[in-house]
């Protein structure tokens, strides 16, 4: 397993890439940029998932552009869900980002699991 931080946006935002045995998924894409492309550009294998902790616009803004480039599947928290769309919920509106509505593949809660190569992630809320 590796795991890789990314800073990145005008707030450095920690973004996550975790990878076992060729396959990968992002944990919080909220901005993107060069650092972002050059992480995904060097992919053993598919992204399977974005994970989105929670609702925050710097958070989830760069998920879109993900999922449009891998067709990774967008996981969030079902009370987090609104935040992908809408602005006010993602406090996107607050800074004048602008935000396009993203419907997730996927909800989870506390205990799910998600299987990464040989890994089993278990979800804590």
């Amino acid at each position: 397993m590796t795991l890789k931080t990314l800073k990145l946006g005008n707030m450095d935002n920690n973004t996550y890439l975790v990878t076992s045995e060729g396959e990968s998924l992002l944990i919080d894409p909220g901005f993107t940029g060069e650092a972002l492309n050059a992480a995904l550009a060097g992919l053993p294998g598919p992204l399977r998932y974005i994970l989105l902790t929670h609702r925050h616009f710097d958070h989830l803004l760069a998920a879109r552009a993900v999922k449009e480039a891998t067709g990774a599947a967008i996981c969030i928290h079902p009370k987090d869900a609104c935040g992908l769309s809408n602005a006010a919920f993602s406090l996107a509106s607050m800074v004048g980002g602008q935000q396009t509505a993203l419907t997730p593949d996927y909800t989870f809660t506390e205990g799910d699991t998600l299987s990464l190569g040989s890994l089993t992630l278990r979800v804590l809320e």
